[in-house]
């Protein structure tokens, strides 16, 4: 005879073990899940390191394109002076002739000028001459002139540094020269205008080295040369005022990264196991 209650117990019984054995699926399921998750995080973390790595790699190469650059532009700036390009203004020349020592001959025209600054003197190219400028004040400005060549083109020169009390051009009569002169200097471009930065104080007085608007104003060609020391006179601009300055941390970066690389592969092995 069949015994309901008896089926109803058994039947109770395989539904316990079914969900016993379902749950048990379920954890492992979920203890597999878990596994691959954290598996994969740590290969994530991974990534770190590796590009670390590429990084400090690539300041390697950074590196040694930096110490060429410094080499050319020491080059540059030491080499023989040779005369002023006739093709000076085709396309790229400036660009290619920068930093390079030229000579050239002619007059100056001080009926106008501009000033680059303020700017802080280079002491490094006083050499202590007392029979140039002196002052204890750091500050002062750049004065650019047109400069008459013999070929009756106009270009510009940066005589250099005169104190903030001479700025004037009628406080330093003494140095502005009359007479036919040769000087050598070294070409430079434009600057670009930093952020923030004004275009200028007023008319002729500016932050930045500005080419174009110079040339504008002072009707000259696009073409600056800085003026070396050697073009010093008495009571007039000091030269010598260009300041090469090639910045080179690569080293540090090398250092930074490769660190960076070392430690944090070292944090990865210690999760992985």
């Amino acid at each position: 005879i069949f015994n309901i209650k008896a089926f109803i117990r058994m039947f109770r019984c395989c539904l316990n073990r079914s969900n016993i054995y379902i749950s048990t699926i379920r954890f492992r399921t979920n203890m597999d899940q878990r596994s691959v998750h954290n598996t994969n995080s740590r290969y994530v973390l991974l990534v770190i390191p590796i590009t670390a790595f590429c990084l400090g790699t690539w300041q390697i190469k950074r590196l040694a394109w930096k110490k060429e650059l410094i080499r050319e532009m020491e080059a540059r700036t030491t080499s023989e002076a040779v005369p002023l390009p006739s093709d000076i203004l085709s396309p790229g020349k400036i660009e290619e002739m920068e930093y390079r020592r030229v000579i050239v001959r002619g007059k100056f025209d001080h009926t106008k000028e501009v000033f680059l600054g303020p700017r802080s003197k280079n002491v490094s190219s006083s050499f202590n001459n007392s029979s140039l400028i002196s002052s204890r004040s750091e500050s002062g400005y750049h004065i650019v002139t047109p400069f008459v060549l013999n070929t009756g083109e106009r270009i510009l020169v940066n005589r250099g540094w005169v104190p903030l009390k001479m700025k004037s051009s009628l406080t330093r009569v003494q140095g502005q020269i009359e007479k036919e002169v040769e000087l050598t200097g070294l070409i430079r471009k434009g600057e670009k205008r930093p952020q923030f930065t004004p275009v200028k104080n007023d008319s002729l007085t500016f932050h930045y080295c500005d080419l174009d608007t110079f040339s504008t104003i002072l009707h000259t060609h696009p073409v600056l040369i800085d003026a070396d020391f050697a073009s010093s006179v008495e009571g007039g601009p000091l030269g010598g005022q260009t300041r090469v300055n090639i910045r080179n941390e690569h080293l540090q970066y090398i250092v930074t990264w490769y660190s960076l690389s070392a430690a944090t592969f070292y944090m990865f092995s210690k999760i992985r196991k």
